[in-house]
């Protein structure tokens, strides 16, 4: 029998889960965190946890978090820091203690709450599809289990009561300035007066909202290889603007890094438009969408919630004390639970540059200046030193890893050459292969190989009135 980590607070719901694990004979270890969001009632807790796992001879861990500076620290509510803090620490002891998943302690209530929260907040089907009994802890392959979804808090009391089990009550469940709180004890009693089986119903909705949202998906993950760079993670803009279901597809696509139907009914139209997209920026609540000739980048937070990724671009300039050596492709964060590209598929590097400065793009440290013609009196570009025209190349400029098939005119030359050629006449090795970055342009046409060559039609002449200076290294 594999051994799992059983979530417990000490509130009613999560020792049910505890008295069943024991009686059931199945072989846990107990977990519980400190939130210290209640004062002493919140150390009380975690003694009663504590207590009731040494009576019977249960493995137990506890952590204490500054939850309030943590919510402070990353903008999100107090609920959302909770969440993220406990289901990391989770993940970790999983991996540490060999923990084969976790166990929660979520019922039927809970997850009918839930839909009608998450129905309030115009969620899509994933939302409304309700709490499943088996899902993954986010950003992670864990398991997290909910083995009490088929019984009501009604249930648990009753069972809890027959056992002359103990438990702990939080205050601030009766608290109905709280959205779940006033749910659950103002509109499901009212919803119980119309229908006394409106549990059943809600139920019998979130599986048929399930059953829909998997053929979504399931054609979705058909055509998403169509729509997706596999290079960078980027969107292509040509499949787009003909795929069945558009709108669809722009949701499934940029729901973790928060959009809405605005932003959808916009990018919607520009790609039903004959003209470009290039430069066009479209506003996430996560970050901001990007759009080069013919890729979408999402650009703006590193921070995912999930181990998943669209290709994301770092909008913000660091300064050289903060440039640090990139993290693995596995480790990336960004906002939202569901993938474009698994991150240990994504090429890292790729950044969005919206003004000078100095941009870590995947450890290749890019430093922007925008001159005026004058400043320039020498046109001279040594090694790991480009000038381009800026006013042949509007902001913002997309900073990515090559791809096959990525050409220029090198500066000097008339006829196109490819990079892969270009990188056997520079004796590039592999490594250097793989720090290579170019700047997105036309198509395949690149405006320039940093450090290396820039494209012809790009050249700084007496005309220039805008200089871009870049340096890598």
């Amino acid at each position: 029998m594999e051994r799992i980590l059983l979530a417990v607070s000490g509130g009613i719901d999560s020792m049910c889960l505890a008295e069943k694990s024991v009686r059931s004979g199945q072989d846990f270890a107990v977990a519980h965190c400190n939130f210290h969001l209640r004062g002493a009632d919140s150390d009380a807790d975690a003694d009663f946890v504590a207590n009731w796992a040494r009576r019977h001879g249960i493995a137990f861990y506890s952590k204490d978090f500054d939850t309030a500076a943590y919510a402070a620290e990353q903008g999100i509510s107090l609920e959302m820091a909770a969440r993220e803090l406990r289901y990391g620490w989770f993940a970790d002891l999983c991996r540490t203690e060999g923990f084969a998943g976790v166990a929660v302690a979520h019922q039927a209530d809970d997850r009918r709450e839930t839909f009608l929260l998450n129905l309030m907040r115009s969620s899509g089907g994933r939302g409304l599809r309700g709490m499943q009994g088996q899902s993954v802890i986010p950003g992670t392959d864990i398991p997290l289990l909910r083995p009490l979804l088929g019984m009501t808090r009604q249930e648990i009391e009753t069972y809890m009561r027959s056992i002359g089990a103990t438990w702990r009550e939080d205050g601030s469940n009766r608290d109905t300035t709280i959205r779940r709180n006033r749910i659950r004890h103002e509109l499901l009693p009212l919803l119980s007066e119309l229908n006394p089986s409106y549990g059943d119903a809600l139920d019998r909705a979130m599986r048929h909202i399930g059953l829909l949202q998997d053929i979504a998906d399931s054609w979705f993950e058909s055509v998403r290889p169509t729509l997706i760079d596999p290079a960078d993670g980027s969107i292509r803009i040509d499949p787009l603007r003909t795929v069945a279901h558009r709108d669809y597809v722009l949701y499934a696509l940029l729901q973790p890094f928060g959009v809405n139907e605005s932003v959808i009914s916009d990018l919607s139209a520009a790609l039903d438009s004959s003209e470009s997209l290039s430069g066009k920026t479209f506003p996430l609540r996560n970050g901001m969408l990007v759009a080069s000739a013919n890729h979408l980048y999402a650009s703006g937070s590193n921070r995912i919630r999930g181990a998943y990724s669209l290709a994301s671009c770092d909008e913000n300039p660091v300064t050289d004390e903060q440039v640090t050596e990139p993290a693995g492709a596995g480790t990336r964060k960004l906002r939202g639970a569901y993938s474009l590209v698994p991150c240990d598929e994504l090429l890292t590097g790729t950044c969005c540059i919206k003004d000078s400065g100095t941009y870590d793009c995947g450890g290749v440290r890019v430093k922007v200046e925008i001159l005026d013609r004058e400043e320039i009196t020498d046109l001279k570009q040594p090694r790991g030193i480009l000038l381009l025209d800026a006013g042949k190349l509007p902001l913002p400029l997309i900073v990515r890893p090559w791809r096959a098939g990525d050409w220029l005119v090198p500066l000097g030359m008339r006829g196109r050459k490819k990079l892969s050629d270009l990188f056997v006449d520079l004796h590039y090795s592999l490594l250097d292969k793989r720090r290579a970055r170019v700047i997105d342009w036309q198509e395949s046409r690149i405006a320039a190989l940093l450090g290396e060559r820039g494209d012809d039609a790009l050249k700084v002449t007496s005309e220039t009135r805008t200089v871009y200076r870049i340096t890598i290294s």
